[in-house]
């Protein structure tokens, strides 16, 4: 075969199969292949109409020797399951070569041409476009698009009708001059060649033109975006070093008063005991802030680079949320605020401890600093194979337009409360780990409940970067 040397400006390789590039095509797409059997020609034409129904385009085919519309439909009916109900609706039409011929007879205009009505049905039918495809046996001459000339007026009217057209003319009936003038005015050329599929790109200098433009402007867009990301990228990283050092800095400094007091007074002589545990208890109080924002500074880097694993074992939700309860309560009870327990049963299951653990920890340490004076509720229940645990407040609430990006990184329902706003983040992140789902109810004035809903049986592994 002499077609891909001379004709040849890039090609396309793909093993046996399905042809190449006969899924998303342009409006305007003018392609040609070339066939020797009636099977060579349904290897084409059916992933090339399948591909068009499944993205909802119109499809006509018309069907001449070797493959009559009988055969046509049967083939494409074996691909395609519901072809009748689609051939009703208007999407699939199958038509022999005789009765298309007929039909383009009187016509003096592209408008009248058959492939043009049925691409104005296609559109009063609701369809993206038309595919139109059949092989040129029945014709007088082999190659009858025969110039790049004609190829730029039929590229011209497929774009205004949103059609794709695929010609197929059969080997033995080509010589090498029609083979290579079918090629040449043709916009891509598909044959089968040891094996392989092959997609030749036509060498019309418009086309090269305009692909480069159109590389052009889809790289300039690319990096319009990934500079827009990096930007972004750059004023999330800063803002977010300057409140995690705002953050650290406020623990910081009450932790260095402390030491102070408690160093100047024992300067003066022996420590007050009282005096001394008060303020030794602030001055823990500020460790553990100080480990919990490094922690969650930690986690943030863990996450994001895969790498923080997880380690299921036989576990009691009902005790841990025990165990939570336990650690948060004196502090809500100085603050004289209710803080209630219900978990009436135990619920077992397989989850990594330490991860549990830091999820009742930032749920509950989120609720005491967005409902100050609020009560809160920890609850535990038990729903067929999965088990939900909640933290409810009974606080201001959280206005609609910001619940849907509440468990982004840095997201802060009221900034004005402190934070970093990493916490709701890295209880969705180690959530979705084990397999479940966090989900957030609140209303103005109402309160605020979340949500983890966790399979008994979470897996092991890492989570996703």
């Amino acid at each position: 075969m002499m077609l891909a040397s001379p004709t040849r400006a890039r090609g396309t390789f793909s093993p046996a199969g399905d042809p190449p590039g006969v899924d998303a095509l342009p409006w305007g797409s003018h392609l040609c292949h070339f066939y020797r059997t009636g099977g060579d020609l349904l290897d084409v034409l059916i992933p090339f109409f399948r591909e068009g129904i499944a993205r909802h385009e119109a499809c006509v085919w018309v069907a001449a020797p070797p493959v009559s519309a009988g055969e046509a439909r049967a083939a494409l009916g074996a691909a395609v399951a519901d072809l009748a109900e689609r051939i009703s609706r208007g999407q699939v039409v199958v038509v022999g070569h005789q009765e298309w011929r007929a039909r383009g007879a009187g016509a003096t205009a592209v408008g009248d041409a058959p492939w043009a009505v049925e691409a104005g049905r296609a559109a009063e039918g609701g369809f993206r476009g038309t595919r139109l495809a059949g092989n040129a046996s029945w014709l007088d001459h082999a190659a009858p698009c025969g110039c790049a000339e004609h190829e730029g007026r039929v590229r011209e009217a497929f774009v205004a009708h949103r059609v794709a057209g695929l010609c197929g003319y059969r080997l033995d009936r080509c010589g090498p001059i029609d083979a290579l003038d079918a090629a040449r005015s043709h916009q891509a050329t598909l044959l089968r060649r040891g094996g392989r599929w092959e997609r030749i790109e036509g060498p019309s200098p418009q086309r090269a033109t305009e692909d480069l433009h159109r590389h052009a402007l889809e790289l300039e867009r690319r990096v319009e975006e990934r500079t827009a990301l990096l930007e972004d990228a750059l004023r999330a990283r800063d803002e977010f070093l300057s409140v995690a050092a705002h953050e650290l800095r406020t623990p910081l400094a009450s932790l260095k008063l402390y030491v102070e007091i408690l160093a100047r007074a024992a300067q003066r002589g022996p420590l007050d005991a009282a005096d001394a545990s008060r303020r030794l208890e602030r001055a823990r109080v500020q460790c553990d802030r100080l480990d919990a924002l490094l922690n969650n500074l930690l986690d943030l880097s863990r996450i994001r680079s895969g790498r923080i694993a997880l380690f299921p074992e036989e576990l009691d939700l009902a005790a841990l949320a025990g165990q939570a309860h336990a650690r948060f309560s004196d502090e809500l009870a100085r603050s004289g605020r209710p803080f209630r327990l219900d978990a009436p049963a135990p619920v077992l299951g397989r989850w990594d401890l330490l991860r549990l653990e830091q999820v009742f920890n930032n749920l509950i340490a989120n609720a005491v600093r967005h409902a100050p004076g609020a009560a809160v509720e920890v609850s535990v229940r038990a729903r067929a194979d999965r088990a939900l645990l909640t933290v409810r407040d009974e606080g201001p609430g959280i206005a609609a337009e910001v619940l849907p990006s509440l468990f982004e990184s840095y997201a802060q329902a009221t900034p004005s409360r402190g934070g970093i706003g990493l916490g709701l983040w890295i209880v969705r992140r180690i959530v979705e780990a084990m397999g479940g789902t966090v989900a957030v109810e609140s209303r103005p004035g109402r309160g605020t409940a979340f949500t983890a809903d966790l399979p008994l049986r979470a897996g092991g592994g890492e989570d996703p970067p």
